[in-house]
Protein backbone atom coordinates (compact mmCIF):
# COMPACT_ATOMS: atom_id res chain seq x y z
CA UNK A 1 0.00 0.00 0.00
CA UNK A 2 1.27 3.52 -0.79
CA UNK A 3 1.89 5.84 2.17
CA UNK A 4 -0.88 8.26 3.14
CA UNK A 5 -0.59 11.76 1.67
CA UNK A 6 -1.68 15.06 3.11
CA UNK A 7 -4.98 16.38 1.78
CA UNK A 8 -3.20 19.49 0.44
CA UNK A 9 -0.51 17.59 -1.46
CA UNK A 10 -2.42 18.03 -4.74
CA UNK A 11 -2.80 21.80 -4.35
CA UNK A 12 0.01 23.38 -6.43
CA UNK A 13 0.06 26.69 -4.53
CA UNK A 14 -0.97 25.58 -1.06
CA UNK A 15 -3.98 26.52 1.01
CA UNK A 16 -4.53 29.11 3.71
CA UNK A 17 -2.13 31.72 4.99
CA UNK A 18 1.00 30.04 3.64
CA UNK A 19 0.20 30.27 -0.05
CA UNK A 20 2.92 30.45 -2.64
CA UNK A 21 4.02 34.05 -3.21
CA UNK A 22 4.24 33.41 -6.96
CA UNK A 23 0.60 32.38 -7.33
CA UNK A 24 -0.60 35.67 -8.84
CA UNK A 25 2.44 35.84 -11.13
CA UNK A 26 1.93 32.28 -12.34
CA UNK A 27 -1.75 32.88 -13.07
CA UNK A 28 -0.93 36.09 -14.96
CA UNK A 29 1.76 34.29 -17.00
CA UNK A 30 -0.75 31.59 -17.92
CA UNK A 31 -3.22 34.19 -19.16
CA UNK A 32 -0.54 35.95 -21.23
CA UNK A 33 0.59 32.70 -22.84
CA UNK A 34 -3.00 31.73 -23.63
CA UNK A 35 -3.67 35.16 -25.15
CA UNK A 36 -0.59 34.91 -27.37
CA UNK A 37 -1.56 31.43 -28.53
CA UNK A 38 -5.09 32.56 -29.38
CA UNK A 39 -3.78 35.54 -31.38
CA UNK A 40 -1.97 33.22 -33.78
Amino acid sequence: MPPAQASTSAAPFGIGQRQCIGKEFALMEGQLILARLLQR
